[in-house]
């Protein structure tokens, strides 16, 4: 999968070529082609990929009923602003976004795949509330609220060019959490 990532990041979706995939791989285009039937099928593959890798090793941290709130959803929101902010991924998502005209299931595609991530802190904040630890009415709402709070300016200012500093992510966050878990407290 690093070779084809790097493919698509390097010449995007339109320069990409099977051929010099396969070439640098050392298989032939054929091989990939046995497993991905077209290009749009190998860039939803390098999505879910680089996705699903993040996402399992979360879900398993979140889940040990040994950690506070606030260090899971630290933990998650860390993970998840420094994944977003990899050249890799930041890389492949506004791949997604340029070619989001020509092939809007990619976007779909995508979008479903990166849920995976707000699924994670839905079981989460599921289970809390199950435990009597937070108070919150409607989890899904708050979810879109948590990512919003603690990852949406770092992904803003990464579309518009400037990619904040590990102190800025880490101060967002950690002041993200915080205000979060005043708010799930306060019911």
């Amino acid at each position: 999968m690093d070779i084809v990532t790097a493919e698509f990041l390097t010449y995007g979706y339109e320069g990409a070529n099977i051929a010099r995939v396969a070439r640098t791989a050392g298989v032939s285009p054929k091989t990939i082609y046995a497993r991905y039937a077209t290009k749009d099928e190998l860039l939803l593959a390098v999505v879910v990929h680089l996705t699903e890798a993040s996402r399992e090793g979360l879900a398993q941290e979140l889940m040990d009923g040994s950690i506070s709130p606030e260090q899971g959803l630290t933990t998650f929101a860390l993970t998840t602003a420094y994944h977003w902010t990899s050249e890799r991924e930041f890389g492949l998502y506004r791949l997604v976004i340029t070619e989001a005209g020509r092939f809007p299931h990619l976007v779909t595609l995508y979008r479903e795949s990166t849920d995976a991530f707000r699924e994670v802190v839905t079981a989460y904040l599921t289970d809390q509330v199950a435990r009597r630890v937070l108070v919150i009415k409607d989890v899904s709402t708050a979810v879109q609220l948590f990512v919003s709070v603690t990852t949406g300016q770092i992904r803003e200012r990464m579309l518009l060019g400037e990619r904040p500093s590990s102190i800025e992510i880490e101060a967002q966050v950690r002041e993200g959490v915080r205000m979060f878990l005043a708010w799930c407290k306060n019911k």
